[in-house]
């Protein structure tokens, strides 16, 4: 794969879902949402442009851009991703709407604890793919959401063929049947949305 022709996930798997649940909530002040994985931030600039635009909406990305332990991450440049991410979202770091953590969710998540942790009324969760971290991401989303906020988990469908331990379907399952009856579910496919319970 050349280090120019990326991969744009979200448009291939995302956007419609995007453009459904978070269309609604364009211009809604102070809408805090929250990303954990950025990549080249393709979701990044559509949600900026589309939905985050009321007063005081803020996007945070989070992503180490090292990439992980996937094949076709092993094809790509990080360097090259990082760069293409700082250019797509760089007129919205000059506005103030966009805060970019260079880090692993863990010591994000760890640090919001330990400065006050925001309530973001949406995340997005597709860092590691691993069972175990999708769990911990799942589980430190929900405990920095509140009622009637939207968490996403992108790729519940990927991984055909992998081991369980290497996909994010079984964490996701075993989360949301811990947390059953205090959500709605907005949809299930590739990716599986829900709007916790009001």
């Amino acid at each position: 794969m050349s280090n120019n022709e990326l991969p744009n996930w979200f448009e291939m798997t995302a956007r419609a879902n995007f453009e459904r649940f978070l269309s609604p909530y364009k211009g809604r002040e102070g809408f805090q949402a929250l990303q954990i994985g950025a990549f080249a931030g393709h979701a990044s600039e559509w949600l900026l442009r589309h939905v985050l635009t009321g007063k005081g909406a803020m996007l945070t990305d989070v992503d180490t851009w090292m990439g992980s332990d996937e094949e076709q991450h092993k094809q790509i440049d990080f360097t090259h991703v990082r760069d293409v991410y700082d250019r797509r979202v760089d007129e919205w770091k000059h506005a103030g709407r966009i805060s970019t953590r260079w880090s692993a969710s863990d010591k994000f998540f760890a640090l919001e604890l330990a400065l006050g942790r925001t309530l973001y009324d949406f995340v997005y969760i597709d860092g590691d793919h691993t069972e175990a971290q999708v769990y911990k991401d799942a589980c430190n989303a929900w405990d920095h959401t509140k009622p009637g906020s939207i968490i996403a988990f992108d790729d519940y469908g990927w991984g055909e063929g992998l081991p369980m331990e290497l996909r994010p379907r079984r964490a996701i399952d075993r989360f949301l049947s811990e947390h059953q009856g205090e959500f709605v579910t907005l949809t299930i496919g590739w990716q599986y949305w829900i709007q916790r319970t009001k």
